[in-house]
């Protein structure tokens, strides 16, 4: 089977990966500062587009923006198109794979897709972890973490994490075991 996983995810700068952090304290510790994580109510964030195959990583891309069916559409053309006609790749036949959100689900996008021969794969909305893309995302943030992005400008950090995104899928073919 010929699958090319996709999704957007959004990384908040400066806050690491905040999803399951627990702190075990004694109930007269509970406002001592080593109990207590500081966060930002409104941190800036980037969202990410990329996909992936069993050949590899294909094209990334930060979004600046909402997606709409149509801006979606935009980033299907730009770099999943490309993505799937890159030498790597010469996938044909392929079974596309995204999430069940509304801007993926509309009528153009199933027209854009259909007029390519590109086949949607029924997925589960709110899927939990299933897509493999998610790893990805993860070296994202890793990447942003590692390189003290809390103290970068939102801007500056699209073009280093773009850059700093396509050195990683340069650096092997296809996707680590683990995934």
């Amino acid at each position: 089977m010929k699958v090319i996983f996709s999704d957007e995810s959004r990384i908040c700068i400066g806050q690491g990966d905040d999803a399951g952090t627990f702190v075990w304290c004694r109930s007269s510790e509970i406002y001592e500062e080593a109990c207590l994580k500081k966060t930002t109510k409104f941190p800036q964030s980037l969202m990410i587009w990329g996909c992936m195959s069993g050949k590899g990583t294909g094209e990334m891309t930060v979004v600046n923006f909402s997606i709409n069916a149509q801006v979606y559409i935009d980033i299907l053309d730009s770099f999943l198109i490309p993505s799937i006609e890159t030498d790597v790749w010469r996938i044909i036949g392929i079974i596309f794979q995204d999430d069940n959100a509304s801007c993926h689900r509309a009528k153009t996008v199933k027209a854009f897709l259909g007029e390519r021969h590109i086949q949607s794969m029924s997925w589960p909305a709110n899927s939990p972890d299933l897509n493999p893309i998610e790893k990805l995302a993860l070296t994202a943030l890793c990447l942003l973490t590692n390189r003290g992005a809390s103290s970068r400008r939102k801007s500056r950090l699209s073009g280093e994490t773009a850059n700093q995104l396509a050195k990683e899928r340069q650096c092997g073919e296809a996707p680590p075991p683990s995934l």
